[in-house]
Order: C-alpha cells, then structure tokens, then sequence
C-alpha cells in the first residue's frame, strides 16, 4: 500500500438537468466509467440499479454520462486499469 498506485480521485462533480460529469485525477490509466441509476424510491437495499456507460476524456481528466429523464438517483462510478472503482457521491433528483 505504501508504494502502489493510489486509487483515482474525483475532484470535482456536477449535472445538468440531462448529463452527469465528473473531474478526476489518476496514476493509472481510467478504463471505463458508467453511470449507476435507479427510477425506484422507497428502501434503498430494495431499490433495482441499472448501469449505462459513461465518456472518459483521459486527456481533460473528465467523465460525462447521459442522465435518463426518469432516474431518481444517480452517480458515476470510474475503473482504472487494475479493475478498481471509485464512485463520485451520489445524487438524488
């Protein structure tokens, strides 16, 4: 732990009333990147999530994802090349 590759972190967070976006730094290389949303309410742990894959821009250090009209809540999640995620916090609509 003390000498590897730290996990990537998001630096900064945001939407529109149509996309997620997030800014990130990393060491390794940012693989993929999805966004994670539900229609649901009610108990979270009851609650159905599905995912949609998201736009890295490496080069910029920013991911954006489109937001369906009825998500309730949503939030990205970033793997890097060791298949490590991190997750940006999570938004309620």
């Amino acid at each position: 732990l003390t000498h590897g590759q730290p996990l990537a972190k998001i630096t900064e967070q945001g939407a529109t009333a149509t996309e997620a976006w997030a800014t990130f730094k990393s060491e390794a290389p940012i693989a993929k990147a999805e966004l994670c949303f539900t229609n649901d309410t009610g108990k979270w742990q009851d609650r159905k999530w599905d995912q949609l894959p998201a736009t890295v821009d490496s080069a910029t250090g920013r991911v954006t994802a489109s937001i369906p009209a009825e998500a309730k809540v949503f939030y990205i999640n970033l793997f890097d090349n060791r298949d490590y995620v991190v997750s940006t916090e999570h938004v309620e609509r």
